[in-house]
């Protein structure tokens, strides 16, 4: 049961750490500027203002495939604990029960993180 509740914080904390490294100004914002430049789907410019001439706003529609890997701090742990778990855990029968129980709480972990540091 500890190694349950050990994979869940790390896979937690995993997820974190990869969304804050590839933030503007951080060291891997490289993989997120070429990860949008493979999965954009469009990008509309809209003119907001009183002068609407001179300011201009860019919108950015992010594909659904790409949203999981970088974008969403919810659906991160899904999919990166399911690689860890698979890789960790030995494969068995117990694995069934034990699978859903770490991702639920591992996505538990990677919000409460996120929303206390935010």
């Amino acid at each position: 049961m500890i190694e349950l509740i050990v994979l869940s914080v790390l896979i937690g904390l995993f997820c974190n750490g990869l969304y804050i490294a590839t933030s503007e100004g951080m060291i891997l914002h490289f993989i997120r500027i070429w990860l949008n430049s493979k999965f954009i789907k469009s990008t509309a410019k809209i003119k907001v203002g009183e002068n609407v001439s001179t300011t201009e706003v860019a919108e950015i529609k992010v594909s659904k495939v790409y949203y999981p890997i970088l974008y969403c701090i919810r659906c991160m742990p899904s999919l990166y604990g399911t690689v860890i778990v698979l890789l960790v855990l030995p494969l068995s029968p117990a694995l069934l029960w034990q699978f859903p129980i770490i991702l639920i709480s591992s996505i538990a972990t990677s919000t409460i993180i996120y929303s206390l540091y935010e």
